[in-house]
């Protein structure tokens, strides 16, 4: 053991052990850098506040001995003029005015303005007063001096009253309590605390993947693999960090820059700053999420690439456009374009995931590729959430959507170094119809409503209420990405070790089940509580809930519905993603309409209570009605939902349960791809399958979103 302790000090870590020595050596360096920083920052300013504050004083007590001049001082006088105030911690507080007429080598209160409650029917000695005092009366000058009484301590300005025979007749005394005279607002405080950590996180993550990058770039590629996937899994989470980090700025300034501008009188009196945030979030997350057939059109006019580079262009011109004119309207108006751009990003990753998930390959299988790109998305908000925060409060819009740009164009280079090759997915098309008969199914289009769209709800919670809600308690911006870290740590960290520690101990039924009560939970919570400690606790029930399903929902998805309908099973998820981002941005908008946080947030977390428990409630009603456990060879086959089928695996997620898959049925005709009973390789790069059979999560096992090969074939 000892000769391990010593090893251990003496020999340096290598490989993974050596980045993660590197990271915490960076994140405690950060830590103390920032902390240092911080203290003589705040030292300094606190010095010139209170050099401000003791001029304040001084001024005070002369404009007020002024004011008294040449009036007799005796007991019952008037204060002729108001008396004067100051800020503290953002509200106007009254100085405490004395007024004192001499009385042999002491003096004697004629006058306060303290409440009346404080003051005494006896005459009142000015009691622990320093020989400043005495210098201020003899040598008629104006000095601020500290004292103590059995009222506390003070800091007072003290000025002489010059009488009507031109003699000093007594003194004007202005004071103020010694805890306000030193404070400072906010200081060291919560939001404080919440933005050194995040900082220092973030420049942590910035290090590591600045390192992954350049390993990935200046090491070897793999040239035995597809040009797609030859740079490994590093290459898909770099593109999927600077992405994230990019599109993540723009959201979160929207309600920053809105409420200024309200503040500054550039937005019309009809329109409110609470609707005009609204619109703004309604009309960034339409682009965002929204015309997926547009954004497959472009992709298949012109390559996958081409098309990403063309959107990060649009997106810089656009951004650098509304931000430099400065205008509301303008902002508004490009808000829906620039969305629809930085969508773009994410589709070209999606495309890229479900590409390279059909290559056959079992470590670049789509879960684990959803999972690495879910990986980079997270850190890279966090990141973007502190430089949006800091840039914006120091710097402005422009500032923002300069660096928001740039990230953009290194995006862009590594999609064109990491991703050479990846030609658009030949996805069924999901028509209007389709889907909301879908979304009407019994059992499986409730899940839908449950579980898929309430995952997209919660994405306004993130973008949308968390911004809104530091501007309301003043806090700052920066102070977001210490929430986006704890969500990180919680789902992806934290709930994934313990479903490792512990496998195969909750079905995917008790995750939604457990996911819909810690939701609830930690929005009734923010309802009856609404503070930025209780907001902690909600975003850590948030980062459990939103981690449980491990990117699971296609499978448990698929087992619901029809074989001849999981062509479109994927189409149907993502859509109802988008539409849930969609009413999520609505909601969580429309909170900030009534001056009534807490009732508007009990109401809507009543409504999302209802909509997440609907398919753990159907799930139960379903079991207790088919006991014996039906099957699809039921006979009321043929009156249920074509979207329908019964679920009855209570081992869902076990590698046995994945493995087991079917061909499809004989004779269905699914397009661009699979014909009769036929399964043609997938990509020129495709080796042959052992198993036809035996797939990963989210690869496509009847081919439906691939090229009909078999007719290319006899073309050539």
């Amino acid at each position: 053991m000892k000769n391990f302790f010593l090893s251990s000090i003496t020999t340096p870590p290598k490989g993974s052990r050596s980045l993660a020595a590197q990271l915490g050596y960076c994140f405690a360096v950060i830590i103390v850098i920032l902390i240092v920083i911080s203290m003589t920052i705040t030292s300094a300013y606190t010095k010139v506040l209170e050099q401000d504050r003791a001029d304040s004083l001084q001024t005070t007590a002369v404009i007020s001995a002024l004011a008294v001049s040449n009036t007799t001082l005796q007991d019952g006088m008037q204060f002729p003029i108001p008396v004067s105030t100051y800020s503290n911690n953002g509200l106007l507080t009254n100085y405490i005015v004395n007024i004192y007429k001499n009385a042999g080598r002491s003096f004697l209160r004629v006058y306060t303005s303290a409440a009346a409650e404080t003051v005494t029917a006896d005459q009142v000695t000015l009691d622990g007063a320093s020989n400043s005092y005495l210098k201020a009366f003899d040598q008629q000058e104006a000095v601020v001096v500290t004292r103590t009484d059995k009222t506390g301590s003070h800091v007072a300005g003290v000025a002489p009253v010059i009488g009507s025979e031109g003699t000093v007749s007594g003194l004007v005394e202005v004071m103020m309590p010694v805890s306000d005279f030193n404070s400072t607002r906010n200081g060291l405080s919560l939001s404080w605390i919440f933005t050194i950590l995040s900082i220092a996180a973030a420049l942590s993550i910035v290090y590591f993947e600045i390192h992954k990058l350049l390993t990935t770039m200046f090491g070897q590629p793999d040239r035995q693999l597809p040009k797609i996937i030859r740079y490994g899994l590093s290459g898909c989470q770099s593109i999927a960090f600077f992405s994230a980090m990019a599109c993540s700025m723009p959201p979160l300034v929207i309600s920053s820059y809105l409420l200024s501008s309200s503040n500054a009188g550039r937005l019309p009196a009809f329109m409110p700053a609470p609707v005009t945030v609204l619109l703004a979030g309604l009309l960034f997350a339409l682009g965002f999420f929204g015309f997926n057939g547009l954004r497959h059109f472009f992709v298949r006019r012109f390559t996958t690439r081409i098309s990403l580079i063309i959107a990060i262009f649009i997106s810089f011109v656009l951004l650098l456009v509304s931000s430099l004119f400065s205008n509301v309207y303008l902002y508004l108006l490009l808000l829906l374009p620039t969305g629809f751009s930085l969508g773009m990003v994410f589709y070209f990753q999606r495309e890229y995931r479900i590409y390279a998930s059909r290559l056959g390959y079992e470590e670049f299988s789509e879960r684990i590729i959803h999972t690495t790109q879910y990986t980079g998305y997270l850190l890279g908000a966090c990141v973007g959430a502190v430089l949006a925060g800091i840039i914006y409060e120091r710097f402005g819009l422009a500032a923002v959507s300069l660096i928001c740009g740039c990230v953009l164009f290194i995006v862009g280079i590594q999609a064109l170094l990491f991703v050479q090759h990846c030609p658009p997915s030949s996805s069924p098309p999901l028509h209007l119809p389709d889907f909301l008969y879908a979304l009407l199914s019994k059992k499986s289009g409730t899940f839908i409503w449950s579980c898929v769209i309430a995952t997209g709800i919660q994405v306004g919670f993130y973008f949308v209420f968390i911004p809104s809600f530091l501007n309301s308690a003043g806090l700052s911006l920066a102070t977001i990405s210490f929430y986006f870290i704890l969500f990180s740590f919680v789902g992806s960290v934290l709930i994934r070790a313990l479903l490792k520690l512990f496998p195969n101990r909750i079905n995917m039924r008790g995750r939604i089940m457990l996911s819909s009560v810690l939701q609830t939970a930690g929005l009734l919570l923010m309802s009856f509580m609404p503070t930025a400690r209780v907001l902690v606790i909600t975003v850590v029930l948030m980062g459990a809930a939103l981690g449980l399903h491990e990117f699971r929902y296609l499978d448990y998805y698929k087992e619901m519905i029809r074989e001849d309908k999981h062509a479109l099973a994927r189409e149907i998820l993502e859509r109802g993603f988008a539409v849930g981002a969609v009413i999520g941005s609505i909601g969580y908008g429309a909170l900030y309409l009534t001056d009534n946080i807490r009732l508007s947030l009990l109401l809507f977390t009543v409504i999302m209570t209802i909509l997440l428990f609907a398919y753990p409630l159907i799930s139960l009603l379903y079991t207790s009605s088919h006991p014996d456990g039906a099957t699809h060879g039921s006979s009321d086959k043929d009156t249920q939902s074509p979207f329908e089928g019964y679920q009855d695996s209570v081992g869902y997620g076990s590698p046995q349960e994945q493995r087991n898959a079917e061909a499809p049925p004989t004779g269905h005709y699914y397009p661009g791809g699979y014909s009769g009973g036929e399964y043609p390789r997938e990509t020129p790069y495709d080796a042959p399958r052992e198993d036809s059979n035996q797939i990963s999560y989210g690869q496509d096992q009847y081919n439906t979103y691939g090229r009909d090969v078999s007719e290319e074939g006899d073309r050539k």
